[in-house]
């Protein structure tokens, strides 16, 4: 499997978890993928980019979330 490919699963299951609000902090994260937090974060940016929308932690959560702006 390629590096990139390893990646991009790895994208798509952060982004399925911030979605349902169950991360749980960054060095949780980071152990739950076997990487560094620095990485983490990295991928927290590339989820925010994908879908065009902030990325926020929630303490009262204990999850990054999507920040969705309404347009009205």
């Amino acid at each position: 499997m390629s590096a990139g490919l390893k990646y991009f699963e790895r994208l798509n299951y952060l982004s399925e978890l911030i979605e349902k609000q169950k991360t749980g902090c960054a060095a949780q994260l980071a152990n739950t993928f076997d990487v560094s937090e620095r990485t983490i974060y990295r991928m927290i940016a590339d989820v925010s980019s994908y879908h065009n929308t902030p990325i926020k932690f929630s303490k009262q959560k204990n999850s990054y979330i999507l920040e969705y702006t309404c347009i009205y």
